[in-house]
Parts: C-alpha cells; structure tokens; sequence
C-alpha cells in the first residue's frame, strides 16, 4: 500500500482524529504527571472507562441507524438500583440481576414504539422517557439509599466486577471486551450492520431495498438500553452502592463520545471502535485534569471543544478522502 492510498484509508475513516487526540491528550497528561500512566491511576482509568464506553458502543450503533436515546443515562441507574431493591426484599440476586437486565430491554422497547409506531422524533420521545426513568429510580429507593447485599451479591461480584489478581484489571474488563468484539461483528461483519448503515443513511432506499428499517430501529434501541443497564450493574457491583442520582449526564457524554469518535448525527455513519475511543478519551480527559490539579470545571468545556474540533476534522478528512477518490 503506497503512501497516497495509505492516507486515503486513513482520511475515510470516522474515529481517525479521535484516535489522534486520545493519543496527544495521553502523552500530555503524562508529561505534566508521570503519575497519569503508572499502575495505580491506570486501573481506575480501565475501571471507569468501560462502563461509558458501553453506553457509548450502544448510542453509536442507534446513531448508524439514525436516532438518538437521551434516557441511557437514567437506565444506567436504574438498573442497578432494581437490582439491589430486589436483592434486599428477598428476591435471589441472580434473578434479580435478570430481572433488571429485562426491565432494560423493556425500556428499549417502549423508545422505539413510541418513536417509531406514533412517528415522534426519537429525541423527543427518549428525553420524555429519560425523566420517567430517572422518577421511577428515585421512588423505587424510597427516599433511602438501598444497602448493598454483600453476602447475596458476592457471586455476581465475582464473575462481573472483582479486581483480576497481579493485574490492572477488574472482571469488567474482560467482559467490556467480549461485548465490543461482538458489537464490531454486529455492525462491520454481518449482513444486519450493513442494514443499519443503509437505513441511517437513505431509510427510503433501504426500505425499496427490502430492508425492514422498522425492525432495525426497534433492535438497536433495545441492544442501547441494554448496554446502558448492563453498565449500571457493573458499576453498582464495583462501588458495591446504588443510588437513582448516577449516571447524570451520561446521555450527553454517550453522544459526546460517540460523535468525537466519527460518528454522524445524520445517521449512516460510525463505527464501534470511534465510541470506544471516544469514551476512553472522556475519561483521560477528566481523569487528567485532575491529575494536572487543573479545576475539573474546565472538563465540559474541553469536551465541548473537542467535540467541535472532532467533527470539523472528521468533515475535512472525509472531503480530502472523496477528493483522493475522484
């Protein structure tokens, strides 16, 4: 491959300058502390990542396929908050923990017959869903913060959240891995991802096409709500505590993510590594100022910055990339 293809494969591609700036941001961070990159503030670093970044992977994949789900961040909570509520009123943990992951895709799928079978803008309908979500998570807790069933839970934190002996990383990890390669199979390597690129970007074409965009929609809303309690899950059994306030904002930050890392608002466009780096770099970034005991206010306006940066780079190396192609 010569050097102008190489580019040119490299322009096209949408996490590109994701990847570019997660590596400055890194190597930055590390200069200023080398602290930013030793054992310790790595582990936390690969603790927390994970579990925006599988929101992130699930918004993209809603985002290929051209809408949004603003209520990711209540389900984050509410997820592991039922499971907890469960687990303490007698319920055992497993099924807890299954009963929860099921309320999830229940929430999916109410986004997606509100969005599409009453034809209401997918922001609209998952903003409304957002808040009735984040209700429930608050009146399930009774004005009381659940106690962790350390006793009950200690199975699912074994398998899910407990620290990997001599390593770095926790039992999270390795299943944030699992899931990711099966999300890059599902969107690049399989027929079903090619109809979520078509029905993002032409959903009239891939209608005449044969595709059934409806039910397209419907599975990728379902797959996003999913991810996003899964997340919660792990988060309440690595924290061993659930509260309904977490995972405030996180809608925004998925979006954030999943838009810096090359996915389009348009639909059509995105990849499931572009979440990832996209979500990892959030963390670094915060985790970072932090570490460079700069004032953590800064965060969302480097965010906001980033974004903008992200999306005019991305829209560049796309036009030079079409360029090349002529």
């Amino acid at each position: 491959m010569n050097i102008r293809k190489y580019f040119k494969y490299v322009a096209s591609r949408p996490e590109f300058a994701a990847l570019t700036i997660f590596i400055v941001i890194a190597i930055t961070f590390y200069i200023i502390n080398e602290n930013f990159l030793n054992f310790r503030n790595l582990r936390v670093l690969l603790t927390i990542s994970p579990e925006i970044a599988l929101i992130a992977m699930g918004a993209t994949i809603l985002m290929v396929s051209g809408e949004f789900d603003l209520s990711v961040g209540s389900v984050f909570a509410l997820s592991g908050v039922v499971m907890v509520v469960l687990t303490n009123e007698g319920v055992n943990a497993h099924l807890a923990f299954t009963i929860a992951l099921l309320m999830c895709l229940a929430i999916g799928y109410i986004n997606a017959i509100i969005t599409i079978k009453f034809g209401i803008p997918s922001f609209i309908a998952t903003l409304g869903t957002m808040f009735m979500v984040r209700s429930v998570a608050i009146v399930i807790v009774k004005a009381d913060f659940p106690t962790f069933p350390m006793e009950e839970m200690y199975y699912l934190r074994a398998i899910f959240a407990n620290p990997i002996p001599g390593t770095i990383f926790r039992m999270s990890f390795i299943w944030f891995v699992l899931i990711t390669l099966l999300l890059i199979f599902y969107l690049h390597r399989s027929n079903y991802g090619n109809w979520c690129y078509s029905t993002g970007a032409n959903q009239a074409a891939a209608k005449a096409m044969g595709v059934n965009t409806d039910n397209v929609k419907i599975r990728n809303f379902i797959l996003c709500s999913f991810l996003a309690g899964l997340a919660g899950i792990f988060m309440v059994l690595r924290t061993r505590a659930a509260f309904p306030s977490v995972g405030v904002g996180y809608e925004l930050q998925a979006i954030a993510a999943s838009v810096i890392g090359g996915a389009s608002l348009f639909g059509g466009i995105g990849t499931v590594f572009g979440a990832l780096v996209g979500a990892f770099l959030l963390k670094f970034l915060d985790n970072g100022l932090v570490m460079a005991r700069l004032d953590v206010n800064w965060f969302r306006f480097a965010v906001g910055t980033l974004l903008i940066f992200a999306v005019v780079s991305n829209t560049n190396l796309r036009r030079i990339a079409n360029k090349m192609r002529e």
